[in-house]
């Protein structure tokens, strides 16, 4: 929009680069480079590592020699190959304490949701303390021994499952059988004792106990008396809480005996059953290794990203896109009425995808004056060096790509506006696509409940920042927001919550008509109820985000009045819930998954 002043036909005014060397620095041999250089020598001689030498027998080890290796103090290597066992500082009792740390954080921090990778990560990096520095022999093959700490690193990780499986495992072997309840119920407790998650310091137990390279220290030794003595202790309470524990022979009823042959006849059939329930048991914990690395949330998840879609509105939510007119300018600073009047202007598009182009029909105006009615005024491209083209016609269609520009002018007839201030406006129609996402948390509805009761916050537990996720569009003429009935949703089969969404108009003028909207939602999960009729479909080209979604659900009816001449906003709300047999799909194998729903909206 210009304004113009025009005057009466009668009346005439006059109008540089350095070059620096690189220091070559000598790197010193790392701890374990210097534990590989470690000489084996007798009680007074000199041990080298590395760079370092100590000399003299260090106090109280046997045969071996002092040697400072980084902080740690190791104590010498005694004959047939074991370490010697050292002070409070020995690498075995920083190795236990770690292990007992590490523990005590898997167990009261992830012992309810096994599967977290951060596990995984605590875990190796146990076996890796272990392998190369703990239980390190210096000339043996570094690789002889990986297996076994491999081995730990697993059974760490998924011990946590025994006490869940042993416990199905026994109901499922005793399933039908004639056996005396309580029998099941004293053998499933003391099962379930000794696979408490609590009792199973996987790494502390192979220090103290199997490890075969080492010397125990005496902290190792107290440890190992005390483990002991909590098992002897635990197995018998159970046993004496179920009432099936005699103080003699004579106690034992006839009764019992048939039970015992009875439970020894199930065991004969229960190892026959045993190929099948380890096949089973294989296929679960092969599963969880490809959930974990391949699956929703899972490393490869991360490694990639979260969501292309996503990634492409957030690149785009600030762009100038959409439809400008600039450099609005008349051809003379002033008119008069016995003069035609010409004003250019410059059109630009800027585009999600520069492939696409906008369909734009410009038409212009100006106010006459005097009462005049407003005058619709031809609309021309600019021609250059022709101030006055022809032909002209009173709107002008075309197609322009994105990152391209166009000139285009308005000519007015001399004679036709009347002296004073005179306002020339340009309008321009056009369709423009805009993108827009939301995401959102959900978890299983029970275990939900059961963190909410005990006053957990599960977005604090899981670490997870952006606690209020809002909708991200892409920039242009309108605004697309999205809304759930709450940031973290419970699922199960039987969850619905509400979709919302939003086309809020942020530029001058109005949406004239709704063309097509796309809601894109989790393949597990269905659209339903909604307050304008959508239909679902089979997904087209880049919708289906390189096999990420096969269906989409697209507007049914884009003749309704509701969807045209919106000034400033209009809303569309859908009920959501899981597809039967797909609540699985939808929670994954996560405590905590995160959803992308997402939207398109095409316009004029």
């Amino acid at each position: 929009m210009i304004h113009l002043f025009l005057t009466p036909a009668e009346e005439e005014e006059g109008f540089s680069e350095e070059k620096t060397e690189e220091k070559k620095e000598t790197k010193k041999p790392g701890i374990f480079s210097r534990l590989r250089g470690m000489l084996r020598t007798a009680g007074g001689k000199k041990a080298v590592v590395g760079e370092e030498v100590a000399e003299g027998a260090a106090r109280g080890v046997g045969q071996g020699a002092g040697v400072a290796v980084g902080y740690t103090a190791v104590r010498g290597i005694a004959s047939g190959g074991k370490f010697v066992a050292g002070g409070i500082f020995d690498p075995l009792n920083i190795f236990i304490a770690l292990a007992f740390i590490f523990h005590i954080i898997d167990v009261f921090a992830f012992g309810a949701n096994p599967g977290l990778p951060i596990r995984w990560y605590m875990h190796a990096f146990l076996a890796l303390l272990a392998w190369l520095w703990v239980f390190r022999i210096p000339d043996e093959s570094i690789f002889r021994r990986f297996p076994v700490y491999i081995a730990l690193w697993l059974m760490a990780i998924y011990f946590v499952y025994a006490g869940n499986y042993a416990a199905r495992g026994i109901n499922w072997f005793f399933a039908g059988s004639a056996v005396d309840p309580g029998v099941v119920s004293l053998v499933r407790t003391v099962v379930a004792g000794i696979t408490n998650t609590i009792l199973v310091p996987i790494w502390v137990y192979y220090a103290v106990f199997f490890q075969q390279i080492r010397e125990p220290t005496r902290i190792s030794k107290i440890l190992a008396f005390i483990f002991a003595m909590l098992f002897i202790v635990a197995t018998f309470s159970a046993v004496a809480r179920s009432g099936y524990l005699p103080t003699s022979w004579e106690e034992i009823s006839p009764e019992q005996r048939a039970q015992a042959q009875q439970v020894l006849g199930e065991a004969r059939t229960g190892v026959q059953k045993a190929p099948a329930a380890a096949a089973s048991l294989w296929d679960q914990f092969t599963q969880g290794i490809s959930n974990i690395i391949m699956g929703p949330g899972g490393l490869v998840a991360r490694a990639v990203g979260e969501d292309i879609y996503a990634s492409q509105v957030d690149k785009n939510k600030d762009e100038p896109l959409g439809v400008y007119l600039e450099n609005i300018q008349p051809s003379s600073e002033q008119y008069y009425e016995d003069e035609p009047v010409n004003v250019w202007a410059t059109l630009k598009a800027r585009t999600l995808d520069p492939d696409d182009y906008v369909h734009v029909t410009i038409a212009c105006s100006a106010d006459r004056g005097q009462l005049s009615s407003t005058l619709a005024c031809p609309v021309v491209p600019r021609v250059t060096g022709d101030t006055n083209p022809d032909p002209a016609s009173s709107s002008l269609s075309f197609d322009i790509f994105g990152f391209e520009q166009q000139d285009i002018g308005c000519a007015i007839p001399e004679n036709t506006l009347l002296h004073g201030f005179r306002t020339v406006a340009f309008d321009a129609e056009f369709n423009f696509p805009t993108d827009a996402y939301l995401k959102a948390y959900f978890m299983e509805t029970s275990r939900l409940r059961a963190m909410r009761r005990e006053n957990i916050d599960p977005l604090d537990l899981y670490g997870i920042t952006d606690r209020t996720p809002t909708a991200i569009h892409s920039n242009g003429p309108i605004a697309v927001g999205m809304i759930t009935t709450q940031p973290l949703l419970g699922l199960d089969e039987n969850a619905t919550f509400r979709l919302g969404i939003s086309l809020n108009n942020r530029w001058e003028g109005k949406i004239k008509r709704i063309r097509d909207v796309v809601i894109k939602i989790p393949e597990s999960m269905e659209l339903y109820g909604c307050d304008v009729s959508f239909k679902e479909r089979a997904c087209e080209e880049d919708e289906c985000e390189n096999g990420k979604y096969q269906h989409v659900y697209q507007l049914n009816d884009t003749r309704l009045k509701q969807l045209e001449d919106i000034k400033t906003a209009k809303s569309f709300n859908c009920n959501v819930r899981v597809k039967s047999g797909q609540l699985q799909t939808a929670l994954g194998n996560v405590p905590l998954i995160t959803h992308y729903f997402k939207a398109s909206a095409d316009y004029v």
